[in-house]
């Protein structure tokens, strides 16, 4: 689960301020699957958090869990102090020192395809309750109402993503390509598309995209492939594209330039026999 790029102090940073949060609606719909009683759930390929946080008030304890330690001391920092039932550890997709058979949820948000997914579902099998609820989510690529926007917004990402690792391949297919959560384990899969309408907005600014884009691993692999100097081009050329369409100023800032950039989320949930 380990992925060089997560642990960069610049990429911590801008992914407690920049990383979606997951949409209230989402939440509750994974909420309504579990038991009236339900104590004990755990957020694998947590990061910094933002999913645990949203989350974790809806159990007695809740645990996440990240390999970067930089990723799990940032969650600790943002939202481990006050909470006496939230914990933030270092671990693997494994979930090596939980308990079996003793989870009432385990809950992935957009890290599924950097595990070693065989050995993911093994383990969520082991440690879930029967009845218990196995919730996979993810984000599609961004989007703006704005047709023109839209369109240089779309140019962007086309950029980055040839840059992509092998694995993202999954996200661009909306998990589709990953292997399903064993039969003889779970039941009742659902699986959430992005016509669901699980929207994340980001009612920013145009510096807030490009930071969104800095927290990309794919936006660090432009930088690795062609250099630091062509992968800011990129983000420049939409830049002054974008000011352009909006008829701004040349030298308004970035973070003056109102930019309302839409996420629609996907994903598939279980339950365990």
């Amino acid at each position: 689960m380990a992925i060089k790029g997560f642990d960069d102090e610049t990429q911590v940073r801008l992914y407690t301020t920049h990383r979606p949060q997951p949409p209230d609606g989402l939440i509750r719909r994974i909420i309504r699957l579990l038991p009236s009683n339900k104590k004990f759930g755990v957020d694998v390929g947590c990061g910094s958090g933002q999913l645990t946080a949203k989350i974790a008030m809806h159990f007695d304890k809740f645990v996440g869990i990240d390999a970067s330690e930089a990723q799990i001391e940032a969650a600790k920092s943002i939202y481990g102090q006050e909470r006496d039932y939230l914990e933030f550890k270092v671990g693997l997709e494994t979930m090596e020192g939980v308990e079996n058979n003793a989870v009432d949820l385990i809950a992935v948000s957009s890290a599924i395809h950097w595990f070693d997914v065989d050995a993911f579902h093994e383990a969520a099998a082991a440690k879930l309750k029967s009845g218990g609820v196995l919730a996979i989510v993810g984000y599609a690529k961004p989007y703006h109402d704005d047709v023109e926007l839209n369109a240089e917004l779309q140019k962007l990402w086309s950029a980055i993503i040839k840059h992509a690792h092998p694995l993202t391949k999954h996200v661009f297919a909306e998990y589709a390509t990953l292997a399903l959560p064993p039969r003889d384990a779970f039941k009742d899969v659902i699986e959430i598309k992005p016509r669901d309408k699980h929207v994340t907005i980001f009612d920013g600014s145009l510096m807030d995209v490009i930071k969104f884009t800095k927290t990309l691993d794919t936006y660090n692999r432009v930088v690795q492939d062609v250099g630091k100097a062509e992968a800011e081009g990129i983000l420049a050329a939409f830049e002054s594209r974008v000011k352009e369409i909006l008829n701004c100023d040349e030298n308004k800032s970035n973070e003056e330039i109102p930019f309302r950039m839409q996420l629609d989320w996907f994903g598939r949930i279980a339950k365990r026999v």
